[in-house]
Formats: C-alpha cells, structure tokens, sequence
C-alpha cells in the first residue's frame, strides 16, 4: 500500500533473555484519501559493498529535494534498511533521479541520473562495472 510502517525493539528483557515483550511495531493506517505517492530503491553496488551502502541518492520532484544515504545503523544494536524509501506527496513521478554509489579504493565514484521516474513502485538500481558506464535497473510494483 505504499505506507512505511516500522518496529521498535530491544533484544533484553530485565531477566537478561531475548523475548517479543521487548518489540512494537507501528502500522501506518493513514487514510486512502491521505495516501501519497512515493518510490522505493534498492541498490546492488558492484566495485565496492554489494548492499550499496555509502550510497547517496537525491531525488528531485517539483522543486523539492529529498537526498537519503544507505547506512547499516546508528547505534549499538541498531539496523536501518537498506531500502530507501521516498515519499513523493500528491507527485505521481520524480523529476530526477540521481545516484552516487560509493567510491572505491581508488577514490572513483559512478554517478548515475535518471529523469521523469514514474511513482508508487520499487526499482532496483544495479552500479556498472566501469567507471564511465551506466547503471541498470529494474522495477516492480509492490
């Protein structure tokens, strides 16, 4: 449906254990009516981390700029998805697209741009194997 829901969690009880108790998700049940559209990316690197992390993708759409980073955390014990995850508003399609995988050993960096990206589904984005080419992608509807 295209709303982010997300759980919360620690993985010790006050006994020291592991157990569910210690977990919450939230669902998004904002109404249709209010429902905007947005994107999801996932990245495969090829030069350096295959899960792309490092990468930096900036999207573009009617004048507002989203820019989002793929990480593996922030803290200890903690993970972020190594999906990014766009919302677009009342926007049925992003103006551009544009990403910078991670450099490499050699300080090189790809850059990659996309323009007129159609909303409301996942596209995954594959880094080229030179410098100089582009990347691929593939897209789906969730």
């Amino acid at each position: 449906d295209g709303k982010v829901d997300f759980v919360e969690g620690s993985l010790r009880n006050a006994g020291g254990g592991v157990s569910s108790k210690n977990f919450r998700l939230y669902r998004n049940v904002t109404p249709d009516a209010h429902n905007g559209h947005w994107l999801q990316m996932k990245f495969t690197a090829t030069r350096t981390a295959k899960e792309g992390i490092g990468t930096i993708v900036d999207v573009w759409t009617n004048g507002i700029f989203h820019s989002k980073q793929i990480s593996t955390g922030g803290a200890q014990g903690s993970c972020n998805s190594l999906t990014s995850f766009i919302g677009l508003g009342p926007y049925a399609k992003a103006d551009s697209i544009i990403i910078y995988w991670p450099a490499d050993q050699f300080r090189n960096r790809s850059v990659n741009k996309y323009l007129n990206v159609s909303a409301d589904r996942t596209i995954h984005y594959h880094e080229a194997s030179t410098q100089t080419g582009g990347s691929s992608h593939t897209n789906s509807s969730m």
